[in-house]
């Protein structure tokens, strides 16, 4: 099990079926092959491409994880950002 506490950013992937949230690091997304299973209703939740979020997840951790770049530089998720929906959900 990782700790939570060693990553800069982790994911909150929602059930399609029950709406229930599940906490994941990209590696435990890479360890599942994409394939989660909701602790809620049982259901199988695919992450859809999930190797490109594990790599840029790997990637992102790392950099801003390093002692230097963690006192300067922060991840903030803009709430004016409007997706288009041509990308199929978690399911």
């Amino acid at each position: 099990m990782i700790d939570l506490k060693s990553l800069v950013f982790y994911f909150k992937i929602e059930c399609a079926l029950c709406h229930s949230e599940m906490s994941v690091s990209h590696e435990v997304i890479q360890e599942k092959s994409g394939e989660l299973y909701c602790t809620l209703c049982g259901k199988v939740v695919k992450v859809p491409n999930w190797e490109k979020l594990v790599n840029a997840s790997k990637e992102l951790n790392e950099y801003i994880g390093d002692s230097l770049n963690a006192k300067y530089i922060n991840i903030i998720l803009n709430e004016q950002f409007e997706c288009e929906e041509e990308e199929v959900a978690a399911h």
